[in-house]
């Protein structure tokens, strides 16, 4: 559509509705579905989407306003993103930055940041979780157990004066729950903070 000074251009656009198609039954919608199948001989290359947004002040490649999204498979319905690979050893994250020639002798690999925002005007308090790094096995009654964790925490949020803690906790013989093994506290400077390790140092 063009009024004369907004426009709004549509590629594509699905639109599905299936809350009044019957009252009980199996339901499902699919916006877009996209099925790509090459040959096995030669060189082949299949692109099930590629998306390329530019000259825009705000360009977005996608957005994805709710539900789950999966990557090599279907998500868990209370993941936000998950990433399946096809294997046991597969490698399923790649963070890539690229250098840029001439600009100096070193370079900086990519940043993987946790950001914990509070919402309004509220401030950050004191024992602020900001992220976890959390690692899931099996054990032998086919639970999805936790086995070990890395935690950052705010331990002073005055401003010019921030403090964090890292604890490192793993999982523990007497009830199988984590327990924090080794912490790292900032003080006034490196020099003034601690590590506190509460078992054996070997």
């Amino acid at each position: 559509t063009n009024n004369g000074t907004t426009q709004n251009l549509l590629g594509i656009r699905a639109d599905v509705n299936v809350t009044g198609n019957h009252a009980s039954g199996t339901k499902t919608g699919t916006g877009i579905l996209v099925d790509v199948d090459g040959i096995t001989t030669g060189t082949t290359t299949g692109f099930g989407l590629d998306v390329d947004v530019d000259g825009f002040d705000t360009n977005y490649a996608a957005v994805f306003r709710s539900g789950s999204v999966g990557v090599g498979g279907l998500p868990d319905t209370s993941t936000l993103l998950e990433i399946t690979t096809p294997d046991s050893a597969g490698e399923a994250l790649f963070l890539t930055s690229t250098h840029t020639p001439g600009v100096g002798s070193n370079t900086t690999g990519p940043v993987l940041r946790f950001n914990a925002k509070r919402d309004g005007s509220q401030v950050g308090a004191v024992n602020d979780d900001l992220g976890l790094i959390q690692f899931h096995g099996m054990s032998t009654a086919s639970n999805n157990h936790l086995f070990g964790q890395i935690k950052t925490r705010a331990t002073a949020v005055g401003s010019a004066s921030e403090t964090g803690s890292m604890q490192f906790a793993v999982s523990t013989s007497t009830s199988g729950g984590l327990e924090t093994v080794m912490s790292i506290n900032g003080g006034v400077a490196a020099a003034s903070s601690t590590v506190g390790i509460a078992g054996n140092l070997q």
